[in-house]
């Protein structure tokens, strides 16, 4: 592991922290080798990650004598837009690099200093220059993703922003099952932002008549997503025209999940700085608009009764749930 640590106070609690680890080296045919890399950029406060962006990378390098792979690690801080950028170059093929960033208020300053760490000899780390502040009047900072709400549910407790009053955490199949959740984001989606909200959503009972609710995902400042058994249905924020796509016959609960969650349970919902959303569900697709002036801080999960129950008490419909993720790109 290469780590670059910047840190802000002396007794370095606020960090901003560039990371690079090899995960694998492999030969080619031809006597290249390809070296596969996890890059990182992350923002702690008291040992505590406050955002973090990751991804993967393959570079491939040319035949060599040596055994030495040339890559040029750069950080630049932009102060107008708030953020940190982390770019990874592989020095022998200029076509090749990887770039991640932060967006924070709350790191958007110079640091006291950078400590540089490496816990493997295989590293050697040569500071170039500092240019952290010396940029060309002609720079344009790249576009970020950042992640501000997940939950994978790999282990019991919710993640950030995430609660519930009824969900139960099944051990074996890692996911929730639950009656309804709130997720408030770590950030709000700023506005005029593209953005993606996904999850694996799947009913464990319906209600086998025409226009019976299943559930609805209210989303702030943005509008409702619907399912029910015959139709999916979208309705803008302050809006009274409904849109909706239906499916060929009613659906059940193994319309979903079956031993696992099927294609039909990705939820996926996209909208672009131009106020223009796409939501995907259950194998149907309904286009339509929002209002991109305003953020969007948090969505919330309504279920309906559960009118297959015999119990004498009202029974909400209960649901799967795993894999949720909001990004937004700026």
């Amino acid at each position: 592991m290469l780590l670059f640590s910047y840190y802000f106070d002396i007794e370095k609690t606020h960090l901003l922290n560039c990371g690079f680890q090899i995960r694998n080296i492999k030969a080619k045919q031809d006597g290249s080798k390809e070296v596969e890399f996890l890059a990182y950029i992350e923002e702690t406060q008291n040992g505590y990650a406050e955002k973090r962006e990751s991804i993967t990378g393959v570079f491939t390098f040319p035949i060599s004598s040596q055994e030495e792979h040339d890559i040029d690690f750069i950080r630049t801080r932009y102060e107008s837009e708030k953020k940190w950028i982390f770019e990874i170059r592989n020095n022998k093929n200029p076509g090749e690099k990887v770039i991640i960033g932060l967006i924070s208020k709350t790191a958007n300053k110079n640091p006291l200093g950078l400590d540089i760490y490496h816990d493997e000899d295989n590293y050697k780390a040569e500071l170039r220059a500092n240019n952290l502040s010396q940029l060309e009047q002609s720079y344009v900072a790249p576009k970020l993703t950042q992640t501000v709400a997940y939950g994978d549910f790999n282990e019991p407790g919710y993640p950030y922003g995430f609660t519930s009053l009824t969900a139960k955490y099944d051990t074996t199949n890692k996911l929730f099952e639950l009656s309804d959740f709130k997720q408030t984001f770590r950030d709000p989606i700023p506005p005029s932002s593209a953005f993606r909200i996904e999850m694996d959503i799947a009913p464990l009972s319906v209600t086998p008549k025409s226009g019976s609710h299943i559930f609805s995902l209210f989303i702030r400042n943005l509008g409702a997503i619907c399912l029910l058994t015959d139709r999916i249905e979208y309705k803008k924020e302050n809006d009274t025209n409904v849109l909706e796509a239906y499916f060929e016959s009613y659906i059940d609960p193994s319309y979903f999940y079956n031993n696992g969650f099927k294609t039909n349970a990705k939820l996926i919902i996209t909208g672009n700085e131009n106020g223009e959303i796409k939501i995907q569900y259950g194998g149907l697709t309904i286009q339509g608009t929002y209002d991109s002036t305003k953020e969007i801080s948090e969505m919330t999960l309504q279920s309906y009764e559960d009118q297959t129950s015999t119990e004498g008490s009202i029974k909400w419909i209960r649901y799967y749930l795993d894999n949720v993720k909001v990004t937004y790109t700026k």
